[in-house]
């Protein structure tokens, strides 16, 4: 499961464009209780019972998805969000014409998972201000 979630350094990164990463999240980090040592839980009441724990929200794979924009207008022409596996060892994700015109892309082969594909297109959503 820990592949499919955001990285502590993943959410920071976003937290430092402005993104409210809590609001999106379903499973956060707690640290160990006895260590050093981060764990994935679910985000619920039990993450911010106790501030020993430091929870820290994430989000998955699906919260990633949702948030994206379906659809992007620029300039008036429609790009529309695309995803697509192959293998287990190839990702795309792109936003698209009908014409197959890219406005972004994002290609990830072997050592690059899917949760780094769509991290990589939310910030850039992010960051040109299309969310």
């Amino acid at each position: 499961m820990e592949e499919q979630v955001l990285s502590i350094e993943q959410v920071q990164e976003l937290q430092e464009l402005g993104f409210d990463v809590e609001k999106h999240s379903s499973m956060c980090w707690i640290k160990e209780p006895n260590g050093n040592d981060y764990i994935l839980s679910v985000l619920d009441e039990f993450c911010f019972e106790s501030a020993s724990l430091r929870p820290v929200p994430t989000m998955t794979i699906g919260d990633i998805i949702k948030i994206l924009p379906k659809a992007i207008n620029d300039d008036g022409e429609l790009y529309v969000l695309s995803i697509e596996i192959r293998n287990n060892n190839y990702y795309q994700v792109a936003y698209k014409s009908k014409n197959n015109d890219y406005l972004f892309c994002n290609y990830a082969y072997n050592s690059i998972t899917l949760i780094s594909a769509l991290f990589d297109t939310l910030k850039w959503v992010i960051e040109n201000k299309y969310l």
